[in-house]
């Protein structure tokens, strides 16, 4: 069995480095990221990993707006 969605999300964030954090039902996923890892690398590792989740939406949460492009 492959690994399930938010284990596939942690890993994903696991090098940035970063924290990933979800209920069991998996309603939505929380992940802190210091800012000082980038802008530029959040977004490819975000973009990469809801590339591989069908209907998969990411967006920052607490990011200043004018560095947001999600």
């Amino acid at each position: 069995m492959g690994l399930r969605r938010n284990e596939l999300l942690e890993v994903a964030v696991a090098d940035l480095p970063g924290l990933a954090e979800a209920p069991p039902d998996l309603r939505f996923a929380v992940v802190t990221v210091g800012r000082a890892v980038g802008t530029p690398t959040i977004e490819r590792v975000m973009d990469n990993w809801a590339a591989g989740i069908d209907g998969a939406e990411w967006w920052f949460g607490n990011a200043d707006q004018a560095i947001s492009s999600a």
